[in-house]
């Protein structure tokens, strides 16, 4: 976009609320497109597809298989994702709420949750950056939503958006999207 960038690494739930604020630009994390969150702020075009997935200990003591098992069972998840709306809406569970899915996910292999709910590529990246987690764990397969993730922007700064949207098009254009996406 031809612009100096200050990157500002804050909770992802305070992230909307500096865009609302004014303190923020722009969000530029895993933020699925929500009705509820499209009330509050503009997103760009979607730059990925996601969906949740259940990380469990690996010795599964729960005997969790899929999201129906999720039922009456302890489940950690980082506050303001859409993984903690889905985990709220699962009968009987305990969600306990943590700052980032790192936290969740140590807070589960402390012994203290049967599961966590994530971004599939969220959990896929931490798997890959710690190998002690990857040991200690196993990713099931089910996915239960396909979200499109998007950034954010306040809904007076249609211009930024736009600017956005034209860099994301180019960037699919020329190919260095799909290769920064393979990376």
């Amino acid at each position: 976009m031809g612009r100096d960038v200050k990157i500002e690494n804050i909770g992802f739930d305070a992230i909307i609320p500096g865009i609302l604020a004014g303190t923020i630009d722009m969000g530029a994390a895993g933020f699925s497109i929500t009705p509820e969150r499209g009330k509050r702020v503009l997103f760009s075009l979607p730059f990925y597809k996601s969906g949740l997935t259940i990380l469990v200990p690996k010795e599964n003591k729960a005997g969790i298989a899929d999201f129906k098992d999720l039922e009456g069972k302890r489940i950690s998840v980082q506050i303001g994702t859409t993984s903690q709306t889905f985990a709220k809406k699962i009968p009987g569970a305990k969600v306990t709420t943590f700052a980032s899915a790192g936290e969740a996910v140590l807070n589960m292999i402390a012994g203290n949750a049967d599961a966590v709910l994530n971004d599939k590529p969220v959990t896929d990246y931490m798997l890959v950056q710690s190998k002690s987690i990857a040991e200690q764990t196993t990713h099931l397969k089910p996915i239960a939503t396909a979200d499109l993730f998007a950034m954010v922007f306040a809904k007076n700064n249609s211009e930024l958006k736009a600017e956005a949207d034209k860099a994301l098009k180019a960037l699919k254009a020329d190919g260095t999207f799909n290769k920064l996406h393979e990376k």
